[in-house]
């Protein structure tokens, strides 16, 4: 009995050891700092005035990010969207190792406040391009289409077919829903006017009701007086 209970007590150990030393070592990623992989993407807010949680209340939804292979070399490239900053394209070079290549390919966008992104074949050509969603508080809100030209460049062309959506976009994705070999799109878009009149009408009752209350308060006091 006593040899039993020894073997069960070392058993106990031994599990309880190896499961701490497996727990040690369980880490699952590794932080890179973007000095080694070179990607240094800030979407970079500046509330003021004009711009801020009170004027646009999804000042902070923040922007977009997809991943997939821009240039069919089976290795994923990102693509951030800024809301205050330009859109950044970064070229995956192997090893974790990223070249910023925004500038010449085309894809930095312009002064709009962009959303999600979504990489999709939109012409069947074998090549990734890039959906771009557009919100904001104000300023141009058509959404844009960067269609891969097979040379690490891109032409934004949302226009020509016909999905330069103006209606304060989040996200867009993309499927053949009848199975016909033609994709459908589907938009998630901010209700930005109705949210506002909301707040406008919440507002106007907030002073309804601080009248109200100085209206009886001034009456309790004519009564007090006359009393």
């Amino acid at each position: 009995m006593k040899n039993l209970n020894l073997l069960s007590i070392l058993l106990f150990a031994s599990i309880a050891f190896v499961s701490c030393d497996n727990s040690a070592n369980q880490n699952q990623f590794t932080l890179l700092s973007s000095n080694d992989t070179g990607v240094d993407f800030t979407n970079q807010l500046n509330e003021d005035n004009e711009i801020n949680y009170f004027t646009y209340p999804y000042i902070y939804m923040g922007g977009g990010v997809s991943v997939g292979d821009i240039n069919n070399d089976d290795l994923d490239d990102i693509f951030f969207t800024g809301n205050m900053t330009k859109n950044r394209l970064y070229l995956n070079k192997g090893n974790l190792k990223f070249e910023d290549i925004t500038d010449s390919s085309g894809s930095g966008g312009d002064d709009r406040w962009y959303t999600g992104s979504t990489m999709i074949d939109i012409n069947n050509d074998g090549l990734l391009d890039i959906y771009v969603s557009v919100a904001g508080l104000d300023g141009i809100k058509n959404n844009e289409l960067y269609i891969n030209n097979g040379d690490n460049t891109f032409t934004e062309s949302a226009k020509d077919y016909g999905i330069d959506d103006i209606g304060n976009s989040v996200q867009a994705t993309f499927f053949d829903y009848d199975k016909d070999g033609d994709l459908i799109y589907m938009l998630l878009i901010i209700l930005l006017h109705l949210l506002m009149l909301q707040e406008v009408i919440t507002s106007i009752k907030c002073k309804i009701q601080m009248i109200m209350k100085q209206i009886i308060y001034t009456e309790m006091m004519v009564l007090h007086l006359q009393g």
